[in-house]
């Protein structure tokens, strides 16, 4: 690899602030060392985007909100479409060629170009070649007008407001990606890779949408809509990312988004608050207030009220299967957004998501206290110790006669089916579907993946349809 020509080294110094007249030291303290000065790139911190990927050197919980971002976009793709936000920012072209939108005009660029963007200027970025876009983005976050709510996020091209999931300073577990799962099952399966789906003018998506806020904290969703109207709307299906309770991305679930999307359905990945930053229940209250937040929004989001599921895979498959069985359950419900909307969803599927926490297979796993397990770090304490908590959030306990429908699609791994099994014969005890799909060699995030992913889309897809009785392809 050729190194970095110094015009664009100068230039990042320059624009970033990074020869500062006095010392700084960074947001989290301590003396400054060249360890914490010098950010290589690896693949186990990759973000995933709607059209590739994103590699943040510097975030705004770094300094003083300076930051600096690598982003790569597919051939023809954007990472999202134009907008406008109250920050300014520099794009800097490192590979590729690049179509630049700023305030109605247009320019192709080529490498080693920067391209400015004013405050509150509509401005957008998409690659116009054949090969991988590979851009930086510089800009300076005002963390103090974020943190009082003034600040932050883009405006859409509709005026509406919304908030950069980055923006502001919280604690944040990379532990799962995309990038690094697939790093650890490409030796057992060299074939595999992480599934990829474009981005279709069949479809809308609005990014970083605000659904609920609990004190200064603003949780975000994506909503992919078909670009069609449909009378009733169409089907609503609430994507939820895993990664232990602790860790994992909206965006990881881009490509099943757009792919349920493209099928007929508004789907949405919201945020929700992991265990580093919040114990359970928070996570189960952001995500009933954001089933609450499609239901008052369904008008203007296209969405059937009467029709939304809830799809999570792994720990989002757990969380998907609670919603499913805990309707308006006060316990669950919590005081975020979209008050007196029902938060009960139609239908779940359940991907490699367990349903019984004490089950010997995750309550068993608590043995050596260096090493708490992701339920440890979730309910705070290990199963001996609150074996009430992780009861309570264990779907298997809260199947009712008024449950919703369930597929599971498994991994060919046991100890993802905890519970599976038992809630089954509940659910069919009392007449509600409930099947299982267990996919023959594969590993654990297999819904991630190619050559798994198609046939996962594919199943859910059709279970979705015949519950809320679609048509394949309609929403009518």
């Amino acid at each position: 690899m050729n190194r970095p020509p110094f015009t664009l080294l100068l230039f990042c110094l320059l624009v970033c602030g990074y020869l500062p007249v006095r010392p700084q030291t960074p947001a989290g303290g301590g003396r400054i060392d060249i360890d914490r000065c010098v950010n290589t790139f690896t693949p186990a911190g990759v973000e995933l985007t709607a059209a590739g990927y994103q590699y943040w050197f510097a975030d705004s919980t770094f300094l003083d909100g300076r930051t600096i971002k690598l982003s790569v976009v597919r051939p023809h793709g954007a990472t999202h479409p134009p907008h406008r936000h109250a920050e300014d920012e520099f794009f800097f072209v490192l590979e590729g060629r690049a179509e630049f939108f700023l305030n109605g005009d247009t320019r192709i660029v080529t490498p080693l170009t920067s391209l400015y963007c004013p405050p509150f200027v509509m401005h957008g970025i998409r690659n116009a070649g054949d090969h991988a876009l590979k851009y930086l983005v510089i800009k300076k976050y005002n963390l103090a007008a974020t943190a009082a709510g003034v600040s932050g996020g883009p405006v859409d091209s509709a005026g509406g407001r919304q908030v950069s999931a980055t923006a502001g300073a919280r604690m944040k577990d990379t532990s799962f990606t995309t990038w690094n799962a697939w790093e650890k099952l490409r030796g057992q399966y060299p074939l595999a890779s992480p599934a990829r789906v474009p981005l279709s003018p069949a479809v809308r998506v609005q990014e970083g949408v605000v659904y609920a806020v609990d004190g200064r904290r603003r949780l975000v969703l994506d909503i992919y809509m078909p670009a069609g109207s449909t009378p009733g709307g169409h089907p609503g299906v609430l994507i939820i990312h895993g990664g232990g309770w602790r860790s994992g991305d909206r965006k990881q679930e881009a490509p099943m988004a757009m792919a349920l999307a493209m099928h007929g359905y508004v789907a949405v990945t919201p945020e929700y608050r992991l265990s580093p930053e919040s114990r359970y229940p928070a996570g189960v209250h952001d995500l009933k207030a954001a089933v609450r937040w499609m239901r008052a929004h369904a008008l203007e989001s296209g969405i059937d009220p009467l029709r939304i599921a809830s799809l999570g895979g792994s720990a989002g498959g757990t969380l998907a299967a609670l919603l499913g069985v805990t309707g308006e359950n006060g316990v669950f419900e919590g005081n975020g957004g979209s008050p007196g909307y029902s938060s009960a969803v139609q239908a779940v599927v359940d991907i490699d998501g367990i349903v019984d926490f004490a089950d010997s297979a995750e309550s068993g796993k608590d043995g050596d206290p260096a090493k708490p397990s992701a339920g440890r770090l979730w309910f705070g304490a290990a199963f001996r110790d609150r074996p009430d908590l992780w009861r309570q959030a264990s779907p298997v306990n809260w199947v009712t006669p008024s449950a919703a429908p369930i597929l599971f699609i498994n991994s060919s791994l046991p100890r993802f089916h905890a519970g599976r099994d038992a809630m089954v014969a509940r659910l069919r005890s009392l007449g509600i579907t409930a099947d299982v799909l267990t996919l023959p060699d594969t590993p654990h995030p297999f819904w991630l993946f190619n050559p798994w992913f198609e046939e996962t889309r594919s199943v859910a897809a059709a279970f979705l349809d015949r519950i809320f009785r679609v048509s394949p392809g309609r929403t009518e």
